[in-house]
């Protein structure tokens, strides 16, 4: 390569380098709920409750019984369709 050093490439594309993501990035990330800002740092025990909170598989039984009946009024709608 002939007129940059090894040294100063990579500082042209960083000084090169948009510092704010374009206009269809922006859109893309609004559109599917990020955000391009860095996320703070959790603690252990936040992010241990939190994977805890996420991986549980319990239901209200209220809801529970709720989804049943719709999903037996939809089977038997769908039959005599």
């Amino acid at each position: 390569m002939v007129g940059c050093s090894n040294i100063a490439y990579p500082k042209l594309v960083v000084e090169l380098m948009p510092v704010e993501p374009s206009a269809w990035k922006k859109l893309g990330l609004w559109l599917c709920g990020l955000s391009n800002r860095p996320q703070p740092e959790m603690s252990v025990e936040k992010r241990a409750e939190q994977e805890k909170k996420l991986t549980c598989i319990e239901e209200q039984p209220f809801w529970r019984n709720f989804c049943n009946i719709n999903a037996l009024l939809l089977l038997t709608v769908n039959v005599f369709l």
